[in-house]
């Protein structure tokens, strides 16, 4: 799948669903997925699943990317 350039954290995703997020610095960084939804990021997950079934949102604001195209 085709993914998008990284965003700040200040940018929010235009739709919800699950991104991911990037920790560390570009050179080196620590992928991991979190769910963007109702306008709110929530607690992070190392697979997508995991992210999907977190329900506790969180504070903590990470550069993210998603998908640049439609899912199949």
């Amino acid at each position: 799948m085709k993914l998008t350039e990284w965003y700040p954290p200040e940018v929010k995703p235009v739709r919800e669903g699950i991104y991911q997020c990037m920790y560390g610095t570009e050179k080196f960084p620590d992928i991991i997925y979190r769910k963007y939804k109702r306008g709110l990021w929530y607690a992070y997950g190392d697979t997508i699943a995991q992210a999907e079934a977190r329900d506790n949102v969180s504070s903590n604001a990470a550069p993210w990317r998603g998908l640049a195209e439609e899912p199949k």
